[in-house]
């Protein structure tokens, strides 16, 4: 009797111990522990230890009941393959070349000119030999084509020319209102242009230079002892043809104020004729220029006189947009890679053939010079 009521008492003391532990455990596990009765423990580590003894440490997977596994058993699992460095290389060049082929990492100055396919230059409407000019078949020649071409190679893309300007001083504006990417159009340095846009380093240095006429020149001696050129040229009755709203018109005001400036509307024979009459008492230009007279005329020596500024240099440069520093940088970089700074005659000669068909088609019986008066100061901005 007492050994049944001992057994009795072990067996609903085992069963109210159960809910006891089961709740133990719940406990445990809404506080965040992971840790399970030791009773329980030691029964879990017995059972699943055969299990573990049979699967491979390194990709152990037990699959789900009722569930297909989308990853591969380890036995199907490709070996990961070593890339050679010649593939390496390989992979390296292909990533280079849609590097470059994408080309989106330039400066914004340059990825504009990039990203739309061509470089626009400015130049003025009317040829200046041998600088920019079309040649008997219409098509557009010179150095400052040579640059401009050569420029939108190294960038990789076109080059297409805005001749709107119909002056030297519209270039400068066109450049300004962003019309255009550059402009390359034989133009001299001023500080009123200088306030609009970014001059590049000089690709042409010329020499400023008048062609003054004999005759007047010797009267002026005669009758008040003019014996320099800045007594015979800085005088009330000296007057001096300049190219309308170019630089020549300010650099003459500023080396002979008191002089009188006229304007010449082209230059050419007929800017000669002017000169070799006597309408004005010189006309005044780069050494290039006065040389390209001289040549097609040689007989003027006789009526007219080149006199040199030696100190008067004229440096040709490129113009920007002033908020373009990155492109002028580049540009400055691009002329110190290319041959520029080229002699009077060197320049000339180089385009010699040309000349000497546009020089064939000259007739001075046919030239007509127009009424010319004082410039208009106002013109000039």
């Amino acid at each position: 009797m007492n050994q049944f009521v001992s057994k009795a008492l072990a067996f609903t003391a085992l069963v109210f111990s159960v809910p006891l532990l089961a709740q133990g455990y719940a406990q445990q596990q809404v506080q965040g522990q992971t840790q399970l009765p030791a009773p329980v423990q030691q029964q879990r580590q017995a059972a699943i230890a055969p299990v573990i003894q049979q699967v491979p440490q390194q990709q152990a997977q037990v699959p789900v009941p009722g569930r297909l596994s989308s990853q591969p058993q380890p036995s199907q699992v490709a070996p990961a393959k070593l890339m050679t460095r010649s593939a390496v290389d390989q992979s390296q060049e292909v990533i280079q070349e849609k590097f470059v082929e994408n080309r989106s990492t330039f400066s914004p100055d340059i990825q504009k000119i990039v990203n739309k396919g061509e470089l626009v230059v400015a130049m003025y409407s009317v040829d200046q030999p041998p600088f920019f000019m079309e040649d008997k078949n219409g098509k557009l020649i010179g150095f400052d084509v040579e640059l401009a071409t050569k420029m939108s190679e190294a960038l990789g893309v076109k080059v297409k020319f805005n001749r709107e300007a119909k002056s030297f001083n519209e270039v400068i504006d066109i450049v300004a209102r962003g019309k255009a990417d550059i402009g390359i159009s034989k133009l001299s340095y001023t500080l009123t242009r200088a306030k609009k846009i970014l001059y590049s380093k000089p690709y042409m240095t010329l020499k400023k230079t008048f062609l003054i006429n004999r005759l007047k020149m010797a009267k002026a001696k005669a009758k008040r002892g003019a014996g320099t050129l800045q007594e015979l040229i800085d005088h009330h009755e000296g007057t001096v043809g300049v190219i309308a709203k170019s630089s020549y018109v300010n650099f003459a005001k500023q080396l002979f104020p008191k002089t009188t400036v006229v304007p010449l509307d082209s230059w050419g024979l007929e800017s000669l004729d002017i000169a070799m009459q006597g309408k004005v008492l010189a006309i005044f230009r780069d050494d290039l220029e006065i040389l390209k007279l001289i040549r097609r005329v040689p007989d003027s020596n006789l009526h007219v006189l080149p006199v040199t500024l030696k100190k008067q240099i004229d440096p040709i440069r490129m113009i920007l947009p002033s908020d373009k520093y990155h492109l002028l940088e580049w540009v400055n970089g691009f002329l110190d890679s290319v041959e520029t700074n080229l002699s009077v005659d060197a320049l000339l000669n180089r385009y010699d053939d040309y000349f000497k068909w546009a020089n064939r088609n000259d007739t001075d019986s046919n030239i007509q010079t127009k009424e010319i008066k004082p410039v208009d100061e106002a013109a000039q901005g």
